[in-house]
């Protein structure tokens, strides 16, 4: 049984067999089972796989039996007109057709049928192109069908400009788009192009560019280049993984800082696995003849290859990249240099290492005794202001980001940022668009609405995922308050350990076996690698996994694997007040302990220590929910622990709940919760 036809274009490209040639085929059957397990899966007719290699070399590609291939969706261009052929069992009283040779996108909305002395009959679909009708005694032979296919021409379509657009950057919402909604491409143009543009979706998919290299072999490029940053971007953090940018990349400076993944995957020496490289450079000239090119540090070209063949690939000069933006994770807050020629009226620096999307859309500084003032871009990361004679440190800054938003990503401007200018977190209520079904997602705040994610489970069948995970809860996701109904979390979840602690309900929908009742599972551990394909991926303990499924389906649902599922977040509730454990390692000048069974929404925004003989002391993030501070000899149990959440910035108290004499390994029992 096969679903509607649709055309599309395949090539293989990583195997040596693969002639690299596209071959168009039509969507005519089902592969069920293991084929769901991989994002998009063509089981190709036996010819049309053969087709894909080389010539001689069939047999060769069939054998390697699951290749990676290239695909797009195209129109159906059949050199015949539509046709009908009368389905087995029709009869006076009822009447099925095939519709075959449809051309346009192939899949059919609806289907009516008009008898010669009726109105217009609507069909249902039997099963794949397959529709029927029933028929009265009184609708007599010689009917004529009226096809709707899923692309109508009569579109209404609304375009949205998005948050994030500039005179650099476009981005739209399409909506109320007719038929299957899908878009094949979207070019723009405005009043004085001589051309159009092609658009790209904000997705976190890669796309086609240019890149060569300059400078030495082994070097960061230039000696600084056009951003400033100069002989910065040898050390941490760039250590020379940089790159110089075309118009489109560079921006006129705007676009410095801004950090991309790229990969080669066409020339034999490449290792075809991505780099993260920031743009910190100006390519101009030829550059520009390619819509994107990146014109890649020694270093960062080579690096590009398997290790022995950076020689060969930089001998190539050329070579055909594949890129994606992504967000700056540097291992530092942001920083700034000032610059030469700053003086008591002028003041000029460099802003370095800015997490998030990096480029910068403006900058305020604030005296300590006047209001903010508007600062001007001097080149790439340069700032600049002027100052009046009265206005004196030290200077507050704010920082105004381009941040790229999308359906799938909201970004916001955060202004008047006193201090240091630094943000440690930002927790939102905004839904964002989930990329397949237009709903929403959401991962900081508790809604009551259930949103799309995708599920995979881990470690044994029946047991808790990991023994312990990335948040530092060891083997006491086994027991009480967690029970093995835990997870790991990709990015969006995990947030490097900020997500520690947060629960939500997860329940599926779409398998036979799902029992469409909602468990309650708790972030333990990280799900790195090809998690963060999905925007929220929960790989779930094989416990957790099994108790989504009706009594007695949890090996069949195990079984799939990778199924879609439905969450939403929620408050922890355990029956139990806050917990801690000591950590190894801790001693009189040191402690560390991780924070277990907190409620309300079990993510922690920052901890306080006090000893008996002192003030608070503010403690740090070891790792997931384990924190530690350092001590002076002098500050003694027992300590009392002051936790923050971040959603209402509450705290609570817990207090002398560790003692004198506390023990490494030993659960310290609080008499209170959120």
């Amino acid at each position: 049984m096969g679903p509607p036809p649709e055309r599309e274009v395949v090539k293989c490209i990583y195997n040596k067999a693969c002639s690299q040639r596209a071959i168009k085929v039509t969507i005519t059957d089902e592969c069920p089972g293991s084929c769901n397990d991989d994002g998009i899966h063509f089981d190709l007719s036996g010819k049309a796989f053969g087709a894909l290699a080389y010539s001689g070399q069939e047999d060769n590609l069939r054998n390697a039996g699951k290749t990676m291939v290239k695909y797009r969706r195209v129109k159906c261009n059949y050199k015949s007109n539509i046709k009908f052929r009368i389905d087995s069992g029709s009869n006076p009283f009822y009447l099925a057709s095939v519709v075959g040779n449809l051309n346009g996108y192939g899949d059919v909305a609806h289907v009516e049928l008009k008898p010669s002395n009726s109105d217009w009959v609507p069909m249902q679909r039997s099963w794949g192109v397959t529709w029927k009708a029933d028929l009265k005694d009184s609708q007599k032979d010689s009917a004529f069908m009226d096809m709707q296919c899923a692309m109508l021409f009569d579109f209404k379509i609304a375009m949205k400009i998005d948050s994030g657009s500039n005179p650099y950057y476009l981005a739209m919402a399409v909506e109320n788009v007719n038929g299957d909604g899908e878009i094949d491409r979207i070019d723009i143009t405005a009043q004085g192009w001589k051309s159009w543009a092609p658009m790209q979706p904000a997705s976190d998919s890669f796309f086609n560019s240019v890149a060569t290299w300059y400078g030495p072999p082994n070097g960061a490029g230039s000696d600084g280049g056009a951003c400033g940053l100069g002989y910065d971007i040898e050390n941490d953090p760039y250590y020379g993984f940089v790159s110089a940018g075309n118009n489109n990349l560079f921006k006129s400076g705007a676009g410095c800082g801004a950090c991309y993944e790229v990969k080669c995957i066409n020339n034999n020496a490449c290792s075809k696995k991505p780099i993260r490289v920031t743009i910190t450079d100006e390519c101009p000239g030829s550059c520009n003849d390619d819509d994107i090119h990146f014109d890649l540090s020694g270093k960062a070209f080579g690096a590009l290859a398997y290790p022995g063949q950076e020689y060969n690939l930089r001998n190539a000069g050329r070579i055909s990249l594949q890129y994606r933006r992504v967000k700056c994770n540097y291992k530092s807050n942001v920083k700034f240099k000032i610059v030469p020629g700053s003086n008591p009226y002028y003041l000029a620096f460099v802003v370095e290492t800015l997490n998030g999307y990096g480029d910068i859309a403006s900058i305020e500084l604030q005296p300590s005794n006047s209001n903010w003032v508007s600062m001007q871009r001097s080149f790439g990361v340069t700032w600049k202001a002027d100052l009046k004679y009265a206005q004196k440190g030290p200077f507050s800054i704010a920082v105004k980001t381009n941040l790229v938003s999308n359906p799938y990503y909201l970004a916001m401007t955060v202004e008047n940022v006193n201090g240091d200018g630094e943000i440690d977190r930002i927790e939102s209520t905004y839904q964002l668009k989930d990329r397949n079904h237009g709903k929403s997602v959401n991962v900081t705040t508790e809604n009551s609405s259930f949103y799309n994610g995708v599920a995979t489970w881990y470690g044994p069948p029946e047991g808790a995922g990991s023994d312990g995970g990335a948040c530092g809860l060891g083997y006491d996701i086994e027991n009480d308050p967690y029970y093995g109904f835990v997870s790991a979390g990709n990015n969006n979840l995990f947030q490097s350990g900020a997500g520690c602690g947060a629960c939500y309900e997860v329940k599926c929908m779409d398998n036979n076996e799902c029992s469409k009742n909602a468990i309650k599972v708790t972030i333990t551990d990280d799900c790195p690698g090809s998690c963060n394909d999905d925007d929220i991926h929960f790989d779930l303990s094989g416990k957790a996994f099994g108790a989504l499924a009706y009594s007695g389906q949890e090996y069949n649902l195990r079984n799939a694997g990778k199924i879609s599922i439905q969450y939403r977040r929620v408050k922890c509730n355990y029956n139990s007040n806050v917990k801690f454990k000591i950590v190894p390692g801790s001693n009189a000048y040191y402690l560390a302990f991780v924070v277990e069974a907190l409620n309300g929404y079990g993510d922690i925004a920052s901890v306080k220590l006090q000893p008996s003989n002192s003030d608070w002391v503010p403690m740090q993030r070891s790792w997931g929910v384990t924190w530690k501070a350092d001590l002076k000899d002098w500050q003694k149990g027992p300590f009392s622990v002051r936790i923050t959440e971040p959603e209402s910035s509450a705290s609570i108290n817990a207090y002398n709940v560790i003692p004198y004499d506390w023990k490494i390994g030993q659960f310290y029992y609080s008499n209170t919760n959120f």
